[in-house]
């Protein structure tokens, strides 16, 4: 199984709107053909991050040094926050679980907020990290999502999609998605 939006509606999106991209994706989580599994609640989320970063050197490696635009989907936003940065473009975060997080990363961390602290500490505006998530998402609050990034807020662009729950299942919500991954492309 993979989800639709890493398997349908991110590749719609780029390849739709004719950008030249290359799109590498990983699933850590036993998804599919993955090896992975679900980090234990309160251990932390182990070597994901690095193994992350990993794969994207590896494709770096194929197609040279190019801006990298990052996007991590559920527990994948936490990953793209702790993985080390490249040469990073922008990064998305679509549908996040700061809540969820709280309870993976309790007794091990980093924790969801740390991270994102510390890549704000290094953005240089507005327009380097986009958040995307649904106003209906199962698994974190909206008012919740709406305040991702404190006091910092202002760093990342918000896109909210009015209705849309965790996992972008009607038709209106891949778009409205498909959308903000083209804006966030250019």
């Amino acid at each position: 199984m993979l989800f639709p939006v890493i398997a349908h509606h991110l590749p719609r999106a780029v390849y739709d709107a004719n950008h030249p991209a290359v799109i590498a994706t990983f699933n850590v989580r036993g998804v599919g053909h993955s090896g992975g599994s679900q980090p234990w609640p309160g251990w932390g989320i182990g070597s994901d991050g690095s193994d992350f970063a990993a794969v994207e050197q590896a494709v770096l490696g194929l197609v040279g040094d190019v801006a990298v635009y990052r996007l991590g989907y559920s527990y994948g936003t936490n990953l793209a926050l702790c993985a080390p940065p490249p040469n990073l473009r922008r990064m998305m975060l679509v549908s996040p679980a700061p809540t969820l997080f709280k309870a993976m990363t309790v007794m091990r961390g980093p924790t969801f907020q740390q991270s994102l602290d510390a890549v704000l500490d290094t953005v240089p505006g507005g327009e380097t990290i986009w958040a995307v998530y649904g106003t209906a998402d199962e698994f974190t609050g909206v008012l919740t999502l709406r305040m991702l990034g404190g006091e910092r807020g202002d760093l990342i662009h918000k896109v909210e999609i009015e209705g849309c729950g965790h996992f972008y299942a009607r038709g209106e919500d891949g778009r409205a998605l498909r959308a903000a991954i083209e804006e966030w492309m250019v």
